[in-house]
């Protein structure tokens, strides 16, 4: 047996320690009948917490009369022998299933054991007849007929149950065989088969041994005699109309109620024909008790109530028997299968079972966590399919408790949300299970759940801050007032003792640890102190302790014990005497010491303003206006300006107010002269220039600048006959002519100085008469037109009416206007001609232009390109390079060919700007030095050409007066300077060639010569404009020219250092006749003149070239 059990255990250890979805599982398996005190399974080992840091208890949720647990360790054990047939008849699988929870609560589990009852062959079968069972069979009963058996009962599992039979015969002949099958309810049913013809004359009487065998090892077996009497022939036996009948009937079916009606037929007669129904010897007695048969109708009807859920049910299996009563009947038999149906008849059942109580209350501490376990509840409902499907709610559980499925229909109540004593100390917790059945059935079950404190609550004051108020003068011990704190804690958690926190010393305040009441010491001075904030403490008296705090304040509240009194004494202001009414002057500020209705202050002036130009507002103190001021009226106010309390009894204080008006520029000019009486003057035509004529007469009410005024004339002295002085004195400033006689209407206006100036006009009417006179210190004769002029008469008008003469000043003056026309018109025919003229001379100049690259290839047989040299300006620009006292000068300069319009001015010409060639210089127009253009026909011959082009390089050196050039700069550029001779456009630039800068002073001719002429051909070259040049610094000048000429092209490169430097071709346009182009190297050290073949073209003064 220890083998036998070895073995088992080995092949059950896989079952251990499986996991459910909905929890942990263990499957422990056990043999039945094993003693009591058997090791079934250990649950510290298994949830590996027996060296845990919080120690497990172990504690089953419901008892078992078969297992008991170990609460420190966790071992399971048997309390009894396990009979598994009488614990779990006719199962296949045999389990208890047990549910242990896993404490304390911190670390709570709920295990699901089961322990499987594993069985033994320890039952024989056993055949329900005993003795002799006796059968009948006619010997008119057909082969193959079949006859149930009444077969054996073996109450342990299908393993061990009856696996077979066997049937043995006394005799050696055997029309018998056995047909055995798998009833509906899993049991081994048999049949007895009739395999041959009967004869009843031959074998009247068989006896046979029923063997039933089980499935153990060694087989246990049981047998049963059976005698088989073969009757003699009753030719028909009752026939049913099916060898199975199925019937499907509700569970709640009444009794009484008809199942089936089993009308078999038997064709004889008589009481061969008369048929008896019975059920057949296999039907136990279980199933005899819930149905009854009549024997004589065959009908099946329900003897007792049904239940689906009942052990043997919901499907029953009867044999029934039909037999005549006719003599050696034969029966026939047939199956009736009856299919009890539910219905939702059983109501779900509910058990709780709770940890820390057998029937509750729960008792929780309020601040377990979330999830923490209550109960362990498992609902069951005996009725099948939706009729037993169940759903679990909780009611009243205010959304703190809900359910955690831990397997099908069980579940765990456990915390979901944090508890709060002080909010809801009980919960009456209802767990309501209602199936799916129709109608639903529902069942409650209630417990109850309690909260215990835990001192989770400070004091609380219910306001951060708590005011008081206190009288100030108040007496030393007075009560102010009482603060409460709560604390909804119990016990000493929410008792609450006072105390005032505060570092000064003594302590103003002082508070009843118990009581609460305040009380201040000292007595108070609002205007010293007029809040008193200490910090009050409530202190609960839990283990350790919480408390709570807030700001005290104690509001010193006032009495009327101080006047007011303002800022100054004394207060000065200062507005425009232009405002506008209600516009502000300033403010008074007051204060008062005091506080509330004896701080509130009202302001008034109580004297100094008689005439009632200013308010004041009551309550801020801001002065207004309300009449107009007038500087000229009134300069300056004093008030008096009182301000009161509003105590009891009221307080004053009085201050002085001066409003100093300032003077604005508010009045105009008054002309007093010439007025609507008097607006004529006259005057002498002999009169000279300062002639005082007349004064005009003005005045203004304002002061300062404002009243400063000043004269003009604004209209009508449009010959500037007249001026007009500072105070208005009116003069002549020329002398009179004839044509001048008559009146003069002169517009003046006065203006003052203010910054805003006002001003007015007048007309003051002059009349020069050559009928009056002065004798030195009047005028002798006027008034001969009268003393007035309207206004609406002009100067013009009465002219013509009373002077005639003035007429004939007019009369010439279209003629005047048709004369200048046609004279413009004649100067601008004439300047067309000229730049005709100019432009046909140049193309005839153009053959006689030398060119030097021509003169050059005849003397060396070189070609060379029309190209221009390198450098070569283009154009009409023109490059000098000049050397004059030993300084080589590089004059650049631009001119923009101009001839002049209709009238006078000048302007480009097209022409003579897209002409590039040299010779173009020539077309100039002659500009005299003053500015003004004289032109003639005759000076356009070949020597005022030749003295053209001498003015324009005078006039070119002459705008480098005064120019000096800086020692960092080589170059100084003159432009945009009009000389009035048309040279505005041109751009001069002078150049030191050996890179000093030069100072150019035109001076008259000395009879000194420039470099490479006599001093005489210099004054015929340049007459009356002689140059002079004096370097500022003394540099190494370059020399002449070499008399040997390079008729190659110039190199783009520089020579060799040891060689002279190269330089450009230069224009030469000096009034020379034949204007050239050079190119050659000038040596420092030469001294030669030109070469021979070219010294005729020095007739001319010579300007050496500037290096490139």
């Amino acid at each position: 047996m220890d083998v036998l059990r070895t073995v088992f255990w080995g092949l059950l250890l896989g079952l251990i320690g499986v996991s459910s979805a909905q929890g942990i599982e263990f499957t422990y398996p056990v043999l039945e009948e094993e003693l009591a005190g058997t090791h079934v399974g250990n649950l510290a080992r298994d949830l590996m917490v027996e060296r845990a840091s919080v120690p497990r208890t172990f504690q089953f949720l419901t008892e078992s009369p078969y297992v008991a647990i170990n609460n420190r360790t966790g071992e399971l054990t048997t309390k009894r022998a396990i009979d598994r047939e009488q614990l779990c008849p006719r199962a296949r699988v045999c389990e208890l299933k047990l549910e242990v929870a896993v404490l304390p609560s911190q670390v709570f589990q709920l295990v699901q054991v089961r322990i499987s009852v594993q069985d033994k062959n320890d039952n024989t079968p056993r055949f329900r007849t005993t003795g002799v069972l006796e059968m009948d069979l006619s010997e008119a009963t057909a082969v193959d007929t079949r006859v149930p058996l009444d077969g054996a009962v073996d109450l342990d599992s299908d393993k061990f149950s009856i696996q077979s039979y066997n049937l043995q015969s006394s005799t050696d002949h055997m029309p018998f065989t056995l047909n055995t099958f798998t009833g509906v309810d899993g049991t081994l049913n048999v049949e007895l088969v009739v395999n041959q013809p009967l004869d009843r004359e031959r074998h009247p009487e068989y006896q046979l041994i029923l063997t039933a065998i089980d499935g153990g090892n060694p087989k246990l077996y049981d047998s049963q005699v059976l005698n088989v009497k073969i009757l003699d022939t009753n030719d028909n036996s009752p026939v049913f109309g099916k060898a199975t009948y199925s019937v499907d009937i509700m569970e709640n079916t009444p009794v009484g109620s008809l199942v089936i009606d089993l009308n078999a037929t038997d064709p004889d007669e008589g009481t061969n024909g008369e048929i008896v129904y019975s059920f057949g010897s296999t039907v136990p007695d279980s199933i005899k008790r819930l149905f009854a048969l009549d024997s004589e109708t065959g009908k099946l009807t329900v003897a007792a109530p049904l239940d689906h859920e009942a052990s043997g049910g919901p499907v029953y299996q009867l044999t029934v028997q039909a037999q005549d009563k006719g003599v050696n009947s034969a029966p026939t038999f047939a199956t009736v299968i009856v299919n009890v149906g539910d219905q939702n008849d059983n109501s779900p059942k509910v058990r709780l079972n709770f940890v820390t109580t057998k029937n509750g209350p729960v008792v929780l501490s309020e601040d377990v966590p979330v999830e923490t376990f209550l109960a362990y509840l498992t609902v069951v409902d005996k009725d099948g399919g939706l009729n037993g499907k169940v759903n679990v709610t909780l009611l009243g559980a205010y959304g703190l408790f809900g359910l955690q499925l831990v397997a099908d229909n069980q579940y765990l109540i456990v915390t979901t949300a944090p508890l709060d004593r002080e909010t809801r100390p009980t919960f009456n917790v209802t767990v309501a299970a209602r199936d799916a059945g129709t109608p639903p059935r529902t069942t409650y079950r209630s417990f109850k759940v309690v909260l215990t404190d835990v001192n989770d609550n400070p004091p609380d004051f219910g306001a951060p801050e708590l005011l008081f108020d206190l009288t100030e003068n108040n007496a030393q011990g007075v009560s102010v007032g009482r603060v409460t704190a709560t604390d909804p804690d119990e016990g000493d958690n929410g008792k609450v003792r006072y105390s005032i926190r505060d570092d000064r010393s003594p302590k103003l305040v002082y508070v009843d640890p118990i009581l609460g009441t305040i009380v201040v010491n000292d007595a108070m001075d609002r205007e010293e102190t007029s809040l008193i904030e200490v910090t009050v403490v409530a202190q609960d008296s839990a283990n350790p302790p919480l408390e709570g705090t807030a700001k005290l304040k104690i509001k010193i509240l006032d009495k009327n014990d101080n006047a007011p009194s303002f800022y100054n004494n004394r207060y000065a202001f200062h507005i425009a005497e232009s405002v506008e009414v209600k516009t502000q002057v300033g403010q008074v500020i007051a204060a008062d010491r005091d506080t509330g209705r004896n701080a509130k202050l009202a302001f008034a002036i109580s004297s100094g303003d008689m005439f009632g130009k200013f308010s004041i507002d009551p309550q801020n103190g801001e002065l207004y206006t309300t009449g107009k001021l007038d500087y000229e009226e009134k300069k300056k106010y004093e008030l008096v300006v009182s301000v009161r309390d509003n105590g009891d009894p009221q307080k004053d204080a009085k201050c002085i107010v001066n409003i100093f008006v300032q003077d604005v520029n508010d009045n105009a000019p008054k002309i007093t002269f010439p007025n609507a009486n008097k607006n004529v003057v006259y005057v002498p035509m002999t009169s000279k220039p300062g002639f005082l004529a007349t004064s005009i007469q003005a005045t203004d009410a304002d002061e300062g600048a404002n009243g400063e005024l000043s004269y003009s004339i604004t209209n009508g002295n449009r010959r500037g006959i007249f001026a007009i002085s500072d105070k208005g004195d009116i003069r002549t400033v020329k002398v009179l002519k004839k044509a001048w006689e008559g009146l003069h209407s002169l517009t003046i206006t006065v203006t003052d100085h203010g910054a805003m100036p006002q001003s007015a006009s007048t007309v003051i009417n002059i009349i020069l008469d050559s009928t009056v006179a002065y004798n030195g210190t009047q005028v002798i004769g006027g008034g001969r037109y009268g003393d007035y002029i309207p206004s609406n008469q002009s100067a013009q008008e009465w002219n013509k009416a009373h002077i005639p003469a003035s007429q004939d000043e007019d009369r010439f003056s279209i003629p005047i206007i048709i004369v200048i026309a046609l004279s413009a018109v004649l100067v601008l025919l004439v300047s067309i001609v000229v730049i005709v003229i100019i432009k046909c001379r140049r193309l005839n100049k153009e053959d006689r232009t030398y060119n030097c690259r021509q003169a050059e290839s005849t003397r060396g047989g070189g070609s060379n390109t029309g190209s221009l040299p390198r450098g070569q300006k283009r154009n009409n620009q023109r490059d000098l390079v000049v050397t004059i006292n030993e300084t080589p000068v590089e004059i650049d300069y631009k001119v923009n060919n101009r001839k002049e319009d209709p009238d006078g001015q000048e302007s480009s010409s097209p022409e003579s700007l897209a002409d590039t060639s040299p010779p173009d210089s020539e077309s100039k127009l002659l500009k005299k030095e003053g500015g003004e253009n004289e032109e003639s026909g005759a000076e356009h011959k070949e020597g005022s050409e030749r003295g053209d082009e001498e003015s324009e390089v005078s006039r070119l050196l002459t705008r480098l007066k005064g120019q000096n050039t800086s020692d960092d700069s080589l170059n100084t550029v003159l432009s945009n300077h009009d000389s009035g001779r048309g040279d505005s456009d041109r751009e001069v630039r002078a150049n030191s060639a050996c890179g000093s800068p030069v100072d150019l002073r035109p001076q008259s001719c000395d009879g000194s010569s420039m470099k490479g002429e006599t001093a005489s051909e210099t004054g015929r070259r340049w007459p009356g404009r002689c140059v002079v040049v004096q370097p500022l610094k003394g540099r190494q000048h370059f020399g002449n020219l070499s008399s040997n000429f390079d008729t190659s092209s110039p190199p783009r490169t520089r020579p060799a250092a040891a060689a002279a430097p190269y330089y450009r071709p230069v224009p030469m346009h000096l009034g020379v006749s034949h204007p050239w182009t050079f190119r050659s190297m000038l040596d420092a050290s030469s001294t030669q003149q030109p070469h021979p073949q070219h010294q005729h073209h020095w007739k001319q003064p010579f300007f050496p070239y500037s290096p490139e």
